[in-house]
């Protein structure tokens, strides 16, 4: 299989299928699903590829950007939550890597 032709979707699929094989709890296989998922919705309203080798360092600061300016039902993002995307993107692009 060539990954860098593999939609985000599968992807994160894999990810999640690993992270159950290494008895990761579903609070933090949830974690992962919800902030990924957030990322995929928004390449897509961007218009933007979900190919892997369409992705990069440039979508991510842009999505994180997109966060940081994001009003919620409270007001804006916290910066814990900001937090919580870019922890969610450094892991899932490192378990890539690996």
């Amino acid at each position: 299989v060539n990954l860098e032709q593999l939609k985000l979707s599968k992807l994160v699929a894999k990810l999640q299928l690993q992270n159950r094989a290494e008895g990761k709890s579903e609070k933090t296989i949830r974690w992962y699903r919800q902030a990924l998922g957030l990322f995929q919705t928004w390449l897509e309203e961007e218009g933007v590829s979900t190919c892997l080798d369409d992705l990069g360092e440039d979508e991510a600061r842009q999505f994180i950007i997109h966060h940081q300016g994001r009003k919620g039902k409270r007001g804006s993002a916290s910066s814990d939550t900001v937090s919580n995307r870019v922890r969610a993107l450094r892991a899932f692009f490192s378990w890539l890597f690996e």
